[in-house]
């Protein structure tokens, strides 16, 4: 058993120490973090997709690309737009919401995402 000032030291230098804490930082992108749908990942690839305002009711044509817990939204104008999704679980891929740096909420309505899942691991 150590004392009490010991063991308060070694407390403090696992979490205070910069290699502990670069190590612990390192880590924590291999967990489970990012954007899925039905249990695979669904970040890095390019959907098409339909953006709704949902502060003026008004649908877009785009295509969206998951990054972690954004979606990179860019509209068949040209636009591009960044939102942070609520959730990283997609339950409903006809009704995935995110919020722009603007404060606007979108519902993003993504075409066929369990479709593409399927064909990509029946290929593997």
């Amino acid at each position: 058993m150590c004392g009490h000032v010991r063991c308060l030291a070694t407390r403090i230098f696992w979490f205070s120490n910069p290699l502990v804490i670069r190590l612990l930082l390192s880590i924590l992108p291999l967990t489970a973090f990012g954007a899925h749908y039905d249990g695979h990942k669904v970040d890095g690839l390019q959907y098409r997709a339909f953006a709704r305002s949902l502060d003026t009711g008004r649908y877009y044509a785009a295509r969206v690309v998951f990054d972690r817990n954004r979606a990179f939204v860019q509209f068949s104008s040209g636009k591009t737009l960044v939102a942070k999704l609520d959730d990283e679980n997609i339950d409903d891929p006809e009704e995935v919401i995110a919020t722009d740096h603007q404060g606007a909420v979108w519902a993003l309505s993504i075409d066929g995402l369990g479709e593409q899942l399927e064909d990509i691991t029946s290929n593997t």
